[in-house]
This record gives structure tokens, C-alpha cells and sequence, in this order.
């Protein structure tokens, strides 16, 4: 448990050094989201942050994207969230499996991540999460593993406003995908879906 804590710890890190960087170039606009992206220092790829707001109070944006459950009825890519192992109320480990994109293009993809909250940072809530190993959960069969990059969703309430909520995705991942370009064109897309399945599920979930 404590290498956990120690490698979700240095995602945190860098995550948050993704939230205050300002080098994000503007790549989509849609449908009231900003898509921007940027070169990742994790990983020779590029990393998206989608940026949006929410009616809704942080905490249950919050809630909806951390219960496994509503998270997985929520986001359409998603087949299903399994939360493998829960140290504490703010720390998990997780199984995520998507659908296939692109008609059977891109297979789908099986991600096992650490997953932590910290409520109050700089006044905002954010959940950070990055893949890690676990030999005694292998690949499913049907799927290919994916590797999910130190990620995050962020949530602060609108200034004057606590019932509204400003909201980013940082997300970066390698899901193997052949050709590699194609995910640059992609994600900006997937991103916005996202957004709008976040705004629909705080009212419905």
C-alpha cells in the first residue's frame, strides 16, 4: 500500500503542474468546451485538458466522476468501472474497460489505475489517477492494455456562484493505437463527449 501511495503521490505532482501550466495551445472548440493540448513530459505523446462549465456544486461533480457506478452510466466510452481495491474513502484502485471506437478500429481497451481525491487544492476539488501494475490482474481477454498517464478531473466553483462549477479534464493515455496519429484527432472529440456527458449526468445520476 505504501508504493501505491508513494506513485499516486507523484502523480498528484504532476498533475498539478499540468493545472497551473499556461503553454496550452487551443486545438477545439465546441458545444461550450475548450479543448487545448500540449506536448506530455510523461510520455512521447501529447496530452489534452478539456475545459468547461458545470450547473452544478463541485462536490457532486465530484461524486459523479469518483462512484464507480455513476461514473461508468455516465461517460459513454466506458463499459465498466470495477473498483478492485479501496485503501480509503479517497483511494482506490480501478478497472476501467472502454467500448471500441471507429467501428472496430481501435479495440477495446482495459485500464487498471490508482485513483486519489484531495478536496481542496488551491480551491478546487480534483481527482488524480495513472495506471499502475498488478500481475494478479492481467488483460482481459478481448481486450488490449492501455496506459493511462498521470490524468485528472478538476472542479472549482464559479466565483460568486457555489452552484456552478468550472471544470477541466488533463487527460493523457498510450492505448496503442495504430496509426498514432490518429489519436491526436480523436481525443479533442472524446473530450467533448466527456464534457457533455458530465453536464447530463449530474442531473440524472
Amino acid at each position: 500500500m505504501a508504493n501505491y501511495r508513494a506513485l499516486a503521490a507523484s502523480y498528484r505532482s504532476k498533475v498539478l503542474e499540468y493545472v497551473w501550466a499556461e503553454d496550452w495551445t487551443l486545438c477545439k472548440a465546441s458545444n461550450g468546451t475548450k479543448v487545448y493540448k500540449k506536448s506530455s513530459s510523461d510520455f512521447n505523446g501529447v496530452i489534452h485538458k478539456a475545459e468547461f462549465d458545470i450547473d452544478a456544486p463541485p462536490e457532486k461533480c465530484l461524486d459523479l466522476v469518483t462512484d464507480p457506478t455513476k461514473h461508468a452510466n455516465m461517460d459513454r466510452g466506458i463499459k465498466e468501472m470495477t473498483m478492485i481495491e479501496r485503501m480509503d474513502e479517497d483511494f482506490v484502485v480501478l478497472r476501467t474497460t472502454t467500448e471500441k471506437l471507429m467501428g472496430g478500429l481501435i479495440s477495446a481497451r482495459d485500464f487498471v489505475d490508482i485513483v486519489g481525491v484531495d478536496r481542496n487544492v488551491h480551491n478546487r476539488m480534483i481527482m488524480y489517477y495513472g495506471s499502475i501494475e498488478l500481475p494478479q490482474h492481467p488483460v482481459q481477454r478481448g481486450f488490449v492494455r492501455g496506459i493511462t498517464y498521470p490524468s485528472a478531473f478538476t472542479f472549482k466553483a464559479v466565483d460568486g456562484n457555489p452552484n456552478k462549477t468550472h471544470a477541466a479534464i488533463i487527460y493523457q493515455s498510450d492505448i496503442k493505437l495504430f496509426p498514432a496519429f490518429l489519436i491526436g484527432k480523436l481525443m479533442p472529440s472524446i473530450l467533448v463527449t466527456l464534457s457533455e456527458d458530465i453536464r447530463r449526468g449530474v442531473t440524472t445520476l
